[in-house]
């Protein structure tokens, strides 16, 4: 079985505070983007599930969330069953879009349609945020609100429709570092008024401050790009997000500005 494992955006990210374990409280609103790893699932018959990665230097051995959640899975559900994966890299890692939980959930949606399972139950997804905060988010296609640490998920019905970029600025960026310098806390805002903030194209995020604060050299990326075009960064860094009219032109000047970025057209994918 081939699968997508699309990366998320967050086109708003507030920090709203931190619960008793010192964990940051988060407030966002998350869209999946048309950029995504490939994942070839199958069974197998060697009684032992195995990894292996392409396109990006990983290790089943050092990068084993994958291999970490899909045994919690199968032993939570009772399921026997053994499998090779093969994860065909394309996001970028390090920045900010939640490659690595995108590939936990591409595997786990395919498993939850396989045995009949509910993958987005709440009690699941909060067992899931352990693994990772971006993983509960992940199991879902459509744009939501999402709070708490990423386990409190809120389908809405919200599209942008246009072309935008995307940049990854070959900045891998710490999310503790970054989480670190966090200093900034916005007040909580009302579904309805994270939903009005997007359709009105007002983008935000708490850890801009912080992120080029920690990397000096994503302070100018992103100033050099607010000359032309609006732009944002994305989760903690350091993936930015460029907005704007004609956007084909915009792209191609970015290719030639930055030649070793990768740099790409993508739009926002539908539930």
């Amino acid at each position: 079985m081939n699968l997508k494992a699309y990366a998320k955006v967050n086109l708003i990210l507030r920090v709203v505070g931190e619960n008793e374990n010192h964990y940051h409280l988060l407030q966002m609103l998350n869209a999946k983007m048309t950029l995504y790893d490939e994942i070839i699932i199958q069974n197998n018959d060697v009684q032992e599930d195995t990894l292996r990665f392409q396109g990006a230097p990983l290790t089943p051995e050092k990068d084993n969330l994958i291999l970490r959640v899909l045994a919690f899975f199968k032993t939570k559900y009772h399921i026997q069953d053994t499998f090779d994966i093969l994860v065909i890299k394309q996001i970028p890692i390090g920045a900010g879009v939640g490659g690595g939980s995108a590939d936990v959930a591409a595997i786990l949606k395919y498993l939850g349609d396989r045995y009949q399972i509910n993958v987005k139950d709440p009690i699941l997804l909060d067992e899931l945020s352990i693994y990772g905060a971006d993983i509960p988010y992940a199991l879902f296609d459509g744009p939501a609100i999402v709070e708490g640490i990423g386990e409190k998920i809120t389908p809405i019905d919200f599209q942008f429709d246009l072309p935008f970029i995307y940049i990854y600025p070959n900045i891998i960026a710490s999310t503790c570092e970054i989480f670190q310098h966090q200093e900034k806390i916005s007040f909580a805002l009302s579904h309805e008024e994270l939903i009005m903030m997007a359709k009105n194209g007002q983008w935000q995020n708490d850890l801009e401050d912080a992120t080029v604060q920690v990397y000096p050299q994503l302070r100018t990326i992103i100033e050099d790009i607010r000359k032309i075009a609006d732009v944002q960064m994305t989760g903690s860094g350091s993936s930015l997000l460029v907005f704007g009219k004609h956007i084909d032109e915009i792209a191609q000047y970015l290719k030639k500005q930055y030649p070793e970025f990768l740099i790409q057209i993508v739009t926002m994918i539908k539930e």
